[in-house]
C-alpha cells in the first residue's frame, strides 16, 4: 500500500488580530517540504546580512560605497519579491476562491503599510508560528 503525503491546510482566523475581521480566515499550508522552508530561511538570513551591510555602507560616502549600496538594494528587492511569492504559495493551497496570487498579496501588503502597518507582519509571524507548531507537534501513535 502506498500512502501519499497530503498538504495539511489550517485556518488562520483573522479575528485573532482584531475582532472586526469576524469569520474571515486565511488557509495556511503548514507542512510545506523542508527544502522549501530551508530556501526561504536562507533568503531571510541573506536579507538580514544585506541589511547590516547596507547600514555600514550608508555611513561611507564614497562612490564605491554608493555603487555597492545600489547593488544591495537590488538584491534586497529581489529577496522581498521572492518572499511574497513564497508567502502567496503558502496561502494558496486551500479551496478555490481562497487562493492569493503574489500580485494580490503585494497589493494587500501595500494596503496594510498604508492603513494598518502591524497587520501584514502579524500574518507573516502567525503563518511561521503555525508551520513551526505543526512541525514540532508529536503525532498520536
Amino acid at each position: 500500500m502506498q500512502i501519499e503525503i497530503e498538504k495539511i491546510i489550517q485556518k488562520l482566523a483573522l479575528c485573532e488580530y482584531a475582532p472586526e475581521y469576524g469569520e474571515q480566515v486565511l488557509h495556511v499550508w503548514v507542512n510545506p517540504p523542508r527544502k522549501l522552508l530551508q530556501a526561504r530561511i536562507a533568503e531571510a538570513e541573506r536579507g538580514q546580512a544585506l541589511t547590516l551591510e547596507m547600514n555600514l555602507l550608508k555611513k561611507a560616502k564614497t562612490d564605491a560605497a554608493i555603487e555597492n549600496l545600489r547593488l544591495i538594494l537590488v538584491e534586497v528587492g529581489e529577496i522581498g519579491r521572492a518572499s511574497l511569492v513564497w508567502m502567496a504559495d503558502i496561502l494558496s493551497q486551500g479551496p478555490e476562491g481562497t487562493r492569493m496570487s503574489a500580485e494580490e498579496l503585494r497589493a494587500f501588503s501595500d494596503a496594510c503599510d498604508e492603513l494598518d502597518p502591524r497587520f501584514y507582519p502579524w500574518i507573516v509571524k502567525r503563518v511561521w508560528d503555525m508551520i513551526v507548531e505543526y512541525r514540532a507537534v508529536k503525532k498520536k501513535a
